[in-house]
């Protein structure tokens, strides 16, 4: 496994300061193709000028809406993401220019929220419409055609394309428990079950395609990876947080779920203490590689990618 530079401070630092005290939480961690990463602040999209430790950040959004969940479009020039600037949760869209951002786009405009958004090459986004047992994933070509994804009459939310863009991975609501599956986005297809046993949520892609991280709150909560058979998994860190992966799938960037706070929605803060675990058969432990930045209700951390158990 190769050694991977320890990046959250560093790229916390930059939005740091262009952010007045108290600072609110980073959330939503995204990567663009070629190494920008993309967050929601305070209710606002940031983005990366350029990839790297050592790049400015510009405010993508602004205003009195609370937008959040980005997500690049492939090719890097736009990004979809969740807002209520027109009253309930819609996807907007977002160019992106030379000097920052062009005027929002809004793109959905169903009456109920629809939010979680997964942009493909073609255009294709696949995204979360409805809450809790009445969220379904649809698809929206780039004419503007939907449809549903599934047929059931189960709970789904968080879908990712694959990079590729001829799979979905998203998690399925059902009994009271979370099942991160795996289907094709065109044509007749059964569902895999990847994990079934770990309260999965906040699924990525390796840029490989062949492995997935995801967050898990219960019953033992963190962030995991598994092949896209779901014949291991591997826990990366024992706190629960949203991943995103790195472009060349050396290393997954995270932020903190569940202590987070902002200035307008204030929430207490937590730290991290390490609590050891007994080993298991099936579920391996990576050490972190996690840097804090002082001041956010949340933490960035670069996070190593755990090896495959041996044989698998």
């Amino acid at each position: 496994m190769s050694v991977v530079a320890l990046l959250g401070a560093a790229l916390l630092q930059g939005a740091v300061s262009q952010l007045q005290a108290p600072q609110p939480a980073m959330r939503d961690p995204a990567y663009a193709a070629d190494g920008r990463l993309a967050v929601s602040i305070d209710g606002d999209v940031w983005v990366q000028q350029s990839p790297g430790r050592d790049a400015k950040w510009r405010r993508l959004t602004s205003g009195a809406a609370w937008d959040r969940e980005p997500a690049w479009a492939p090719d890097g020039r736009s990004i979809v993401f969740t807002s209520d600037r027109a009253g309930g949760l819609d996807l907007w869209r977002v160019t992106l220019t030379a000097d920052g951002g062009g005027p929002p786009e809004r793109v959905t405009t169903d009456a109920a929220d629809e939010m979680e958004a997964t942009v493909g090459g073609d255009g294709t986004i696949v995204f979360t419409r409805g809450r809790g047992a009445r969220a379904r994933l649809w698809v929206r070509d780039a004419a503007g055609g939907e449809r549903r994804l599934t047929t059931t009459e189960l709970g789904e939310r968080w879908a990712t394309l694959s990079p590729d863009g001829t799979r979905v991975a998203y998690v399925q609501l059902a009994d009271g428990a979370r099942r991160l599956r795996v289907r094709a986005l065109s044509g007749p297809s059964a569902d895999s079950v990847v994990v079934g046993d770990r309260g999965a949520e906040r699924p990525t892609w390796a840029p490989d395609g062949e492995r997935l991280a995801f967050a898990a709150a219960s019953p033992r909560g963190g962030i995991y990876v598994a092949p896209r058979d779901g014949r291991y998994v591997n826990l990366v860190t024992q706190r629960r947080g949203a991943p995103a992966w790195s472009p060349d799938g050396r290393a997954l960037v995270a932020t903190w779920l569940g202590c987070t706070g902002s200035r307008r929605r204030p929430r207490p803060t937590c730290s991290w203490r390490r609590r050891p675990r007994p080993p298991s058969r099936t579920v391996r432990r990576a050490t972190p590689s996690c840097s804090i930045a002082s001041g956010l209700g949340s933490t960035a951390c670069t996070l190593p990618r755990p090896p495959p158990p041996p044989g698998a």
